[in-house]
């Protein structure tokens, strides 16, 4: 299990199987930008984008990214944009999250992503 924090407005990045990525923010998130596939990019280590099927939401500040599948001890970079919480705070889009998938028991700590207050 990969686990990331972020400061401020993800919380934690887990990738617990190799067919989605669960995000977690540390605060209740409007729900229309969070479920929005198009606010989330995901990256092979060569840059090549890969796939996002679809996007789920487990409340209003978890969400899970499906995916066609994780490439086992492969590198990747996520990318999220135009999410709001609820005071209609963006995430900074410049800010972007890399993780390595090495299966179920990996554990980094990459502070990254932060918001872009009004």
């Amino acid at each position: 299990m990969i686990k990331i924090i972020f400061i401020l407005l993800i919380q934690t990045l887990l990738v617990a199987q190799q067919h989605y990525i669960q995000i977690v923010y540390s605060e209740k998130m409007q729900l229309q930008t969070i479920l929005d596939k198009n606010n989330y990019t995901l990256y092979d280590q060569s840059m090549q984008i890969k796939p996002i099927e679809r996007v789920g939401a487990i409340n209003d500040s978890i969400v899970v990214l499906f995916v066609p599948f994780l490439d086992y001890k492969t590198n990747y970079l996520v990318k999220v944009e135009n999410v709001k919480d609820l005071a209609g705070n963006f995430i900074n889009d410049q800010n972007i999250a890399w993780f390595r998938f090495d299966g179920f028991d990996t554990n980094q700590n990459k502070p990254n992503l932060k918001i872009r207050r009004k």
